[in-house]
């Protein structure tokens, strides 16, 4: 089992089912470091796509 918090900049680009099934797939193989920070990465992207500039 694992909970998640993240800030609306992640919840706002990535659904909870995405995010869920992402962090499953990957925190044994990936650890939770490298895990998150590829959320973070997906949701950076989807950020710069849709509002076309990241802070």
């Amino acid at each position: 089992a694992f909970f998640i918090i993240a800030s609306d900049g992640v919840w706002e680009f990535l659904d909870s089912q995405f995010v869920v099934k992402a962090v499953a797939k990957k925190i044994q193989s990936d650890g939770p470091a490298k895990t998150l920070e590829k959320l973070q990465r997906e949701a950076k992207k989807r950020w710069k796509a849709e509002e076309g500039d990241y802070c």
